[in-house]
């Protein structure tokens, strides 16, 4: 063999390597790319809304707060099985002072996050909520956190929704 179909094999084995370990990267990247666009529709899901009512997956997630910290962040699952647009426009819970909507936004190389005042949620899609992208920033959280949690969503057409909320440490 001559030393440059070596060389071309040799390339070509090193471009397979990288291949197949930044892929897995690169695809995590892909995923949280449309988290970082400040547009007020929902995340797409791949899942398919099956049922016909707007729903929250059980339980919502939230972190436990940080040492000496009163705030926290939350990741609920809605979807909506209607045949229409449905609107988040607020959420509380007697255990927060304050809770609101935020995405991120890339600018200029930056990540901001941006309070978002109402989330859109096109019907038969889902709004997934998760770090990097969508999620609940929750303020005045009492300390220390009782048991029995929930939290209430509230949309358009005066809809609330009450959802069991699960604590976990970061």
């Amino acid at each position: 063999m001559s030393s440059r179909v070596i060389d071309r094999l040799a390339i070509s084995r090193w471009i397979l390597v990288l291949m197949v370990f930044i892929s897995p990267y690169a695809a995590a990247a892909g995923d949280m790319s449309h988290h970082m666009h400040h547009d007020n529709d929902a995340v797409q899901q791949s899942a398919t809304v099956v049922d016909e009512q707007l729903t929250i997956a059980e339980p919502v997630t939230i972190y436990q707060p940080l040492p000496g910290k009163n705030m926290s962040a939350g990741y609920p699952m809605i979807m909506n099985g209607e045949k229409q647009t449905r609107q988040l426009l607020s959420v509380a819970a007697p255990w927060a002072k304050a809770i609101e909507i935020h995405t991120h936004q890339h600018k200029a190389g930056m990540m901001k996050m941006v309070k978002l005042e109402t989330l859109k949620i096109k019907a038969g899609e889902s709004a997934q909520f998760k770090p990097g992208g969508l999620h609940l920033m929750i303020f005045g959280v009492q300390q220390p956190l009782p048991k029995d949690l929930t939290m209430t969503f509230c949309f358009d057409g005066d809809l609330c929704l009450d959802q069991v909320v699960e604590v976990t440490d970061y």
